[in-house]
């Protein structure tokens, strides 16, 4: 796993992404988007929304002897969060896959290409937004 290399050298910061797996491979890790096709929604409008489209946790390396001496992991993963414009609610409603369609499909037409880009945008930016402490260049 690529993820793993970074931690091996003890990185200040990692960031990496949860990728949609092939259709017939089961997830672990859900969005809302896909439990909420669990319980049978049938309006998008009705589906929760996830605070954020990452998770930030800390990295306490061994030996490690202070904060100083952390990490930070950042995992991204691709779910619908409040305030995403509502072309992106009109795609999901045509697409009910939609974040979560398999990689396996590499032809993805304009529509798909743009509510992937877009989601995408909205993702980074709130990621950005809300971890500019990262942005700083680590000392030590």
């Amino acid at each position: 796993m690529p993820t793993l290399h970074p931690l091996w050298r003890k990185a200040r910061r990692v960031c990496c992404e949860r990728p949609t797996p092939t259709a017939d491979y089961q997830p672990s890790f859900h969005s809302p988007w896909l439990a909420a096709k669990e319980c049978n929604h049938k309006d998008p409008k009705q589906i929760p929304y996830a605070d954020a489209g990452y998770v930030r946790a800390t990295i306490k390396y061994p030996g490690a002897k202070s904060s100083a001496e952390y990490g930070t992991l950042i995992l991204i993963k691709t779910t619908y969060v409040h305030k995403l414009p509502e072309d992106l609610l009109g795609y999901k409603k045509a697409h009910p896959a939609f974040p979560d369609e398999s990689t396996a499909d590499q032809f993805f037409d304009e529509k798909q290409f743009e509510a992937y880009r877009v989601l995408g945008f909205h993702l980074g930016r709130q990621m950005v937004t809300d971890n500019r402490d990262l942005l700083k260049r680590p000392t030590g």
